[in-house]
C-alpha cells in the first residue's frame, strides 16, 4: 500500500471534525475512503482509534503496564498523524476522546490518498 513507509501528511486531506471533550468519552465517526488522520489537542487528551464496525470508548489507561492497540495520548498543541484501519460502508471506524487534564478541543483531519 502506498504510504505505508512513508509520511501521513503526503495523504490529500479531505474532511474535517472538531470535537469538544470533556470527563465523558466522545465518538466521531471518520468518513469512507479514510486512511490516516492528523489529530491536534488544545488540552492533554487520550485518543482511541475503534475496530472497524464497533464503538470505541476512550478512558485513561489503568496503571497495568500492557500494550492496548490504537490508544494514544495527545498533549496540548501537538499534532499527531496516525493511520487507521480500512474504513467502508459496512465497517466504520470510529474515534473516541476524553480529556487527561482539562476539557477542550480534539481536531481531525480525516485523509486518504
Amino acid at each position: 500500500m502506498p504510504g505505508t513507509q512513508g509520511n501521513y501528511n503526503l495523504y490529500q486531506a479531505f474532511a474535517a471534525a472538531f470535537i469538544d471533550y470533556s470527563s465523558a468519552s466522545e465518538v466521531v465517526t471518520l468518513p469512507v475512503g479514510t486512511l490516516a488522520v492528523s489529530l491536534s489537542a488544545t488540552t492533554r487528551c487520550w485518543v482511541v482509534i475503534g475496530d472497524p464496525g464497533t464503538t470505541p470508548v476512550a478512558a485513561a489507561p489503568s496503571a497495568e503496564k500492557v500494550f492496548k492497540r490504537r490508544v494514544f495520548a495527545i498533549n496540548a498543541g501537538d499534532t499527531i498523524d496516525l493511520p487507521v484501519p480500512l474504513n467502508t460502508d459496512a465497517d466504520l471506524v470510529k474515534i473516541a476522546v476524553i480529556r487527561a487534564t482539562a476539557d477542550g478541543v480534539l481536531d481531525i483531519i480525516a485523509r486518504k490518498e
